[in-house]
């Protein structure tokens, strides 16, 4: 008799939003009624089938060594193209997922990251990264578009896709000398008349093919250059940049990420000048970040589906595998963190989605420490989690062409480090507790996001006195992390108790 493993691949085709109560509790106790009606569940379980069925094939077919993306820099007769050629299983992708507007929230946030999420569990596959740049860059605009024609139509197009044709953004920031240092950026953007042009090096552009860029530079006005970093928006038109290279990136291997330079590309600005590191700070990265939880969510939600069905389907020794102790101690573990982390996602967005209207208030500052916490630690479990569900499958566990998984790990392993590596966005919400005062007001701090007075309010008013900032911060990463695990575990009334 010949094994097969189709009891086990049935499984895969479940529709992800039927097959996710977590979600739909959620959706149920968090969102507001227009994210839970008739209309949303549609679109929902339109995605989820979409998700289960079409998406991971052509995620798998992208993610081929053959089908990555491929840099043409000169066409034949020595013109330079700077083409990207992209796989045709990514440009379906791409298409599909636009045609679903998940370029942009459309006034309903719960519901558009509840999408996110679905289409998530397929990994990146070079899509992912360009929904949340689209994203990020759509609410900037709206914002900061006023009666600029160029901002106008840049935004218009970002929100009205067609059948056959989206248009999506991307965000460069990082230069050769660091990331996260912002305010040293060297690229300059200089005044000519009354327009702006661009010149200067980009270390790390992702989603180069993108028909917009968000990109910051220092200005530069009658040979005098600014102290501070403004923003700006670039149409991608390649004559007037040059990709040196494709970077060889552990995983999102799909995604095609640049070196670029520009050369006299022309530009917009966004926003008032010189407050660049701020716009992009409060409008993109930390919209960026959201995604980087959502997608930490999707990937546990994706490899706990994944090994519960192979623990269910696979014999070993007279029983199915589940029925042994440390493979069932793993299973309950990712549930658990799985719940844990995506019940908190929604309670963290609805949060964020509050403090939009006053971003100097209290909570509006607390959320924002608050997603610089969440983010190292959902994209940690999540790399961590996606391991442990590969040795769950031993050496099915590790071959490319069974499942997701070790795509899916190397994937996460990039959700770590975008917007902002651990070390970096755990420095940052130490510094604005100090700035915005929280260091004079620890228990307040504390009870405004759990709900409760608690002793790690006392152990991080020590921290914060501690007049060595190297040491207070080997002291604050651990700290950080018990915070977020009791903020996790905050609201009985959701209906989970762990």
């Amino acid at each position: 008799m010949t094994y097969t493993f189709n009891a086990y691949l049935k499984t895969r085709s479940k529709n992800t939003f039927q097959d996710d109560a977590v979600l739909q509790t959620c959706l149920k106790k968090l969102a507001p009624p227009h994210s839970r009606g008739m209309t949303a569940k549609k679109e929902l379980l339109e995605i989820g089938k979409y998700a289960a069925e079409t998406m991971p094939s052509l995620s798998q077919t992208a993610a081929r060594k053959e089908n990555e993306p491929k840099l043409h820099p000169y066409n034949a007769f020595n013109e330079r193209i700077h083409d990207i050629e992209i796989h045709a299983s990514t440009q379906k992708l791409m298409q599909d997922l636009y045609n679903f507007k998940l370029g942009f929230s459309n006034g309903n946030i719960f519901e558009h990251y509840a999408k996110l999420y679905l289409i998530a569990q397929n990994g990146e596959a070079g899509v992912c990264c360009s929904l949340a740049c689209s994203d990020g860059l759509e609410r900037i605009l709206r914002k900061y578009k006023g009666q600029n024609k160029i901002l106008k139509k840049a935004h218009w197009d970002l929100t009205h896709p067609t059948p056959n044709q989206f248009y999506h953004g991307a965000q460069f920031v990082t230069e050769i000398q660091g990331g996260s240092d912002v305010a040293a950026n060297e690229v300059k953007a200089v005044l000519k008349g009354k327009d702006w042009s661009i010149s200067g090096h980009k270390w790390f552009c992702s989603n180069i093919t993108a028909n917009y860029f968000l990109v910051t530079a220092k200005c530069e006005e009658n040979g005098k250059l600014d102290k501070n970093v403004s923003l700006f928006l670039v149409p991608n038109i390649p004559t007037t940049y040059e990709v040196h290279r494709l970077k060889d990136k552990l995983g999102t291997r799909e995604l095609p990420t640049a070196e670029v330079t520009f050369q006299d590309a022309k530009a917009t600005l966004v926003g008032p000048r010189g407050k660049g590191v701020s716009l992009v700070v409060s409008e993109v990265l930390v919209t960026s970040r959201m995604h980087c939880i959502m997608a930490a969510c999707a990937l546990l939600k994706k490899a706990h589906r994944e090994v519960e069905a192979y623990t269910h389907f696979r014999h070993a020794f007279g029983r199915p595998i589940h029925h042994y102790s440390l493979v069932q101690k793993t299973l309950d573990e990712l549930k658990i963190e799985h719940e844990k982390i995506t019940y908190g996602f929604f309670h963290l967005l609805k949060r964020w989605e509050a403090s939009q209207k006053n971003p100097k208030t209290k909570d509006a500052i607390d959320t924002r420490i608050l997603i610089s916490l969440m983010k190292p630690y959902a994209t940690w479990k999540a790399t961590y989690f996606l391991h442990e569900a590969m040795m769950l499958l031993a050496g099915n566990g590790i071959e490319e062409q069974f499942s997701q998984l070790p795509r899916l790990f190397r994937d996460a392993v990039i959700y770590e480090t975008w917007e902002g590596a651990h070390f970096v966005l755990l420095t940052q919400a130490y510094k604005d507790m100090k700035v915005f005062g929280i260091d004079q007001d620890t228990a307040g701090f504390v009870k405004r996001i759990l709900g409760k007075h608690h002793p790690l309010e006392n152990t991080l008013k020590g921290i914060l006195q501690e007049k060595d900032s190297q040491r207070a911060l080997l002291q604050f990463k651990n700290w950080a992390t018990q915070f977020i695990s009791l903020f996790l575990l905050m609201d009985q009334s959701i209906g989970y108790d762990f």
